[in-house]
């Protein structure tokens, strides 16, 4: 069942194991929380999760494979976005980088025809 209330927000029911409730009471007493804020907050934070991270919460992955896929999350969260500050350095290092090999290779070539 939804309801929408005043400022647009929908409400919706959950279904809790005891121990959940009185686990999720005692977080939002200790935060001065209502469960509701707590709730809306996890929710909102789940959602904008990855995809692969969303599916090791939900407990939809094989233990054998939680470390595996932990690793690649971490890789994938480390890696700079296109077009971000970290990655255009990236990008300038990088281009540095090859133009230095290619001018050392060039330099050592030119030595080798000079030495024969």
């Amino acid at each position: 069942m939804l309801y929408m209330t005043e400022n647009n927000r929908e409400i919706i029911r959950l279904a809790l194991t005891p121990s959940a409730k009185a686990k999720l009471d005692k977080v939002a007493e200790s935060r001065d929380m209502k469960l509701m804020g707590v709730s809306s907050r996890l929710i909102e934070w789940f959602v904008d999760q990855d995809e692969t991270l969303q599916t090791i919460i939900l407990n939809q992955l094989h233990s054998d494979d939680v470390v595996a896929v932990l690793d690649l999350i971490r890789k994938r969260l480390s890696e700079p976005k296109i077009g971000s500050p970290e990655f255009e350095n990236g990008k300038e290092i990088a281009l540095r980088a090859i133009k230095k090999v290619r001018s050392e290779k060039a330099k050592a070539e030119k030595d080798e025809l000079v030495s024969k």
